[in-house]
């Protein structure tokens, strides 16, 4: 091979070595500067504001927490056509409340602790009548009022601090009604009373004492008594 052309592949050789090293040495550097390290934004922990809205894709809200006008806190609950369906709201007082709404924006359930630490369960109507009552007193003796359409009391069913039941039934001015319960002794009995709440008619079962060769026994007899206007007994029997 001539001089000059031993000097020209040795010069490309060199040249194919350096371009190599080049090309590596810069896919190195690339990589290095492609990923850099990203820090991660700070979690914080608590996240304080006065409200507080979540909307879906359309923009039509879901969920809303806040304060109302007299600065008590409310959480409200959106169905997907951003009608309210679901509140829940806390009295400056404390008390906590619960409302229900249709789809035509009627409360149709309500469910409350009043001030007086009692619990309370309403069912309504679509003309935003109270129909039903359920409460639990502070004696603990539950009850379950029923009204009508204009709201007055027409039928209840409780329970009294003796455990004794009772259920009663009233006339639409929630006068002259009947009520049905038990005797401390535990016999059943009917009283009808008249629109002035007195007894007209009371019948049950009585208790005698019944002494047999010095035995006390219990034997169940019925009875019914008639009370006129003025209260007094008019008729009786046994």
């Amino acid at each position: 091979m001539k001089p000059w052309a031993k000097a020209a592949v040795q010069g490309a050789a060199c040249g194919l070595v350096f371009g190599f090293v080049v090309l590596i040495g810069g896919r190195v550097w690339q990589a290095r500067v492609s990923t850099p390290q990203v820090k991660q934004p700070a979690v914080p922990d608590v996240v304080r504001a006065r409200g507080f809205d979540v909307v879906d894709e359309k923009g039509k809200p879901r969920l809303s927490m806040g304060l109302m006008e007299d600065r008590s806190p409310m959480l409200h609950l959106y169905d997907a056509a951003g009608k309210m369906r679901i509140s829940l709201s806390l009295t400056n007082g404390g008390d906590p409340f619960l409302d229900l709404v249709d789809a035509n924006l009627k409360m149709r359930v309500s469910l409350a602790v009043m001030p007086n630490n009692t619990p309370v369960l309403s069912l309504w109507d679509a003309a935003f009548k109270e129909r039903a009552l359920l409460k639990l007193e502070s004696d603990g003796t539950p009850s379950l009022e029923l009204r009508d359409a204009v709201g007055e009391g027409r039928g209840g069913l409780y329970l009294m601090p003796d455990g004794i039941p009772g259920l009663s039934l009233t006339d639409a001015k929630a006068k002259a009604g009947a009520h049905l319960s038990f005797t401390m002794e535990g016999s059943p009995y009917l009283e009808l009373v008249d629109k002035n709440f007195k007894p007209r008619v009371v019948l049950g079962a009585t208790s005698l004492e019944i002494i047999e060769t010095a035995e006390v026994r219990m034997r169940p007899e019925s009875s019914l008594v008639l009370f006129g206007k003025d209260g007094k007994v008019i008729w009786k029997a046994p």
